[in-house]
């Protein structure tokens, strides 16, 4: 896999990470999960408290292990594992030992129902394959950097998504906000309040989303920057410069699907939000993506645009298909 999205020049550096993150893995996969059920009780607060504190310990450990302890790549493996270890630690005690939760998780009080089992996954299972389907996206379009480009253009682009990433956060917090909102007016049968819970969520990433899209394109420089800790990587703050900005606009597009998505989940059509997910994500952006690199010989800018064009028309089916959803929910409720 690994080789596959180019790193056959940098493998012992990948496999120092990557062998401590699996390892651990269980301690990320309880930081959402403490978060989430947070979340849904309400407590906004604490909920951002794990998720944002793993964030700041991890940018403090880093150094530390990188370089205090001369532990190099596994060194960061180590920092980022241990800096949601102790976010889980601290929901553990918030949710099982000062019992602060509206909920109380007493496994004296668990019931096993299977008819909440299969619930949970006709909804999970299709948003954790939808995450799959990301992953994969990645894999092949590293992979299309790999063939027409290097090892730095790779570096480039991985640096560059994770701060696009960060920009999109905002908006995928709308989403996850969206989800139980749109649930619950589903479930109340209100078919305005589904309706206002969507387009108010879309404008309101959308407005969060354009004005870090532009904070992006505009200090592109700047950000790259905290990317180059020496001379030597000036040719990389360069790439990632370049990058930055031709992805800059896939902030705004995510937003009007991300939304849409989380809506439909929170309705219950997970299998729904999947199919558009597959659509968007490993249809469109990677044909849009091979067709501009490729075909039309646009190289590494044609991956970028490719990404950003296939994301959109793809954002756009999605809420096509949403207003679909809700003008038959109305009828429905009308009848």
């Amino acid at each position: 896999i690994l080789s596959l999205m180019g790193a056959s020049d940098v493998m012992n550096y990948a496999m120092d990470y990557i062998l401590v993150i699996f390892i651990f893995t269980i301690a990320f996969l309880f930081n959402c999960l403490f978060s989430f059920q947070l979340r849904a009780e309400g407590d906004a607060k604490r909920s951002t408290v794990i998720m944002v504190s793993g964030g700041l310990i991890n940018i403090i450990l880093d150094p530390i292990f990188i370089y205090i302890l001369n532990l190099g790549i596994a060194g960061s493996a180590y920092a980022t594992v241990i800096s949601n270890i102790i976010p889980d630690l601290l929901a553990i005690y918030w949710i099982y030992l000062s019992k602060s939760t509206y909920i109380d998780y007493s496994i004296k009080k668990f019931k096993f129902k299977w008819s909440l089992i299969k619930n949970l996954l006709f909804v999970g299972l299709p948003a954790s394959i939808e995450e799959l389907i990301m992953a994969v996206v990645n894999i092949v379009l590293n992979g299309m950097l790999s063939i027409i480009a290097g090892t730095a253009v790779i570096a480039s682009f991985t640096s560059a998504f994770s701060i696009i990433e960060i920009g999109m956060m905002p908006g995928i917090g709308v989403g996850n906000a969206a989800i139980t909102i749109a649930g619950v007016a589903y479930g109340a049968g209100s078919y305005k309040k589904l309706k206002t819970t969507c387009h108010y969520s879309i404008k309101l990433s959308l407005l969060i989303s354009s004005i870090t899209f532009a904070i992006i394109y505009i200090f592109a420089p700047q950000i790259a920057h905290l990317f180059s800790y020496s001379a030597s990587n000036g040719s990389l703050n360069v790439l990632v410069t370049e990058c930055l900005r031709d992805l800059s606009f896939f902030v705004i597009v995510a937003a009007i699907g991300g939304v849409c998505g989380n809506v439909l989940q929170g309705m219950g059509k997970g299998i729904t939000s999947l199919g558009l997910t597959i659509i968007r994500e490993l249809i469109l952006v990677l044909l849009f993506s091979f067709l501009f690199c490729f075909i039309l010989s646009w190289g590494i800018k044609g991956v970028y645009y490719g990404m950003s064009i296939g994301a959109l028309i793809g954002s756009l089916i999605e809420f096509l298909v949403f207003e679909l959803y809700l003008k038959r929910f109305k009828e429905e409720k009308l009848n």
